[in-house]
């Protein structure tokens, strides 16, 4: 399955119905490739995560979320 963006103007509710779905999917054993810009979601559902940087593809560490997603 490939998703773009599957919790873009989602509400909450809706977010936790896709959220479940996704991990029932997953718990089938079934690929799922998504993307999103709310990572969150892709740290609660994935087991590989990549980050779009300087036109790089590269993995998604704890350094990368220190760095672009901290406050």
């Amino acid at each position: 399955m490939i998703l773009d963006e599957p919790y873009n103007a989602l509400d909450f509710e809706a977010n936790r119905e896709v959220t479940q779905i996704l991990e029932r999917l997953k718990g089938q054993g079934k690929t799922i490739l998504l993307t999103s810009h709310q990572h969150q979601y892709l740290e609660k559902l994935c087991d590989k995560i990549y980050f779009i940087c300087d036109g790089e593809i590269v993995p998604f560490t704890e350094e990368i979320r220190e760095q672009y997603f901290s406050v």
